[in-house]
């Protein structure tokens, strides 16, 4: 590996996984990375570390619609839409804490929904008026990096029963849209808001 002034490399970064895979094997990374002025990233916290393993940036999946956000120096940046390189974006959509009601109960559900930012595994929960402005594409919202996710919770009912509908439920969503890490956001609370 060759020598690297300081001014040259940023040391000591740190990735929770997602967005870079190992060349030499292509497993997904995670952990301390670095990176030289030529926009290369490295296994480990600095250019001593051995053996070099060279990363690669994770291209997000999704749709031309609903396009991910381009990382710094990385390879594709070069060809993002301008319509979202260029344009003004709206608002981030915020955290929400759902209070379902009496009616929520004696239904024995309600609509949660949730965001995953477009470039990472990142997700939380937001307000239903988030999830449609997300959905719909409106420019009052940073609806490019961000992707609306819908489930229905039940919350009242045979307790393991209801338990076993939210699991199935996330599981399956996790599964069908392709979102790695969104069961793990209720850290196995199946029973969020349930009363009997």
């Amino acid at each position: 590996m060759p020598y690297y002034p300081k001014s040259q490399v940023k040391t000591n970064l740190y990735t929770n996984g997602g967005e870079y895979a190992r060349l030499d094997n292509s497993k997904a990374y995670k952990g301390f990375y670095w990176k030289n002025s030529k926009g290369d990233y490295y296994a480990g916290k600095n250019p001593q570390v051995t053996p070099v393993v060279k990363l690669v940036v994770l291209e997000s999946e999704s749709d031309d619609e609903t396009p991910s956000v381009p990382k710094k120096n990385s390879y594709w940046a070069k060809n993002y839409p301008s319509t979202v390189t260029q344009d003004s974006p709206g608002l981030s959509p915020n955290v929400y804490i759902p209070k379902p009601q009496d009616s929520d109960y004696n239904l024995g559900q309600f609509e949660r929904y949730f965001t995953k930012k477009s470039n990472q595994n990142i997700y939380y929960e937001i307000s239903k008026e988030s999830y449609d402005l997300l959905n719909s594409k409106d420019p009052s919202i940073k609806w490019q990096l961000y992707l609306p996710i819908k489930l229905s919770w039940d919350i009242s009912g045979d307790r393991q029963k209801v338990y076993d509908t939210n699991r199935n439920i996330v599981m399956k969503t996790e599964r069908d849209s392709k979102l790695p890490g969104f069961s793990k956001i209720f850290r196995k609370d199946y029973l969020q808001y349930y009363k009997t």
